[in-house]
């Protein structure tokens, strides 16, 4: 167990000097893990995201796959809000390589998520505000106003609901 924790801080620091190599190789060894605890579980899911982040520029499907096995494997767990990250962040990859469609699809599963868990925790409903920001540039790149008035309208109210769960008072003048 040190061990693994001594391997995800060795994580931060190689994702954070820009050493994809090695991020990927020590990766590679917490997810050959067969201890299949819940703590484990939670390595595991951060030894994908951080894999996927590292192989983005390298090996691009290779990455979708680690985000997506890390949202399958957050799930799985409970781990929702690991689950939301891994779909927001498969959305953005692909909306960034022009795949709006299937970065449509993620938003959406992040969405679906973020409803069924969200109770006032200021944490979902930034990543609620993030996701629908999202979508609404997603919709207005594929073409459909209905929809992106639609989520212009929710990013507002998200936004205000945003600013209230932070602490901050609305009131009228």
């Amino acid at each position: 167990e040190d061990k693994l924790w001594l391997y995800c801080h060795s994580l931060s620091y190689y994702i954070g000097i820009n050493n994809p190599e090695k991020t990927i190789e020590i990766s590679d060894i917490i997810l050959t893990s067969t201890d299949n605890s819940p703590l484990y579980a939670k390595f595991r899911i951060s030894a994908y995201l951080y894999k996927a982040q590292a192989l983005l520029n390298i090996d691009f499907p290779q990455s979708i796959d680690c985000l997506r096995k890390s949202a399958e494997l957050s799930v799985m767990e409970n781990s929702f809000e690991s689950a939301i990250v891994a779909y927001i962040n498969l959305g953005l990859f692909l909306a960034q390589r022009g795949q709006h469609k299937q970065a449509l699809h993620y938003y959406s599963l992040a969405k679906q998520l973020i409803n069924k868990e969200i109770k006032n925790d200021a944490s979902l409903i930034i990543q609620k505000y993030n996701c629908l920001t999202n979508l609404a540039g997603l919709y207005h790149r594929i073409g459909d106003p209905e929809k992106e008035k639609e989520y212009d309208r929710n990013t507002a109210l998200q936004t205000l609901k945003m600013i209230v769960a932070l602490g901050y008072k609305i009131e009228k003048q």
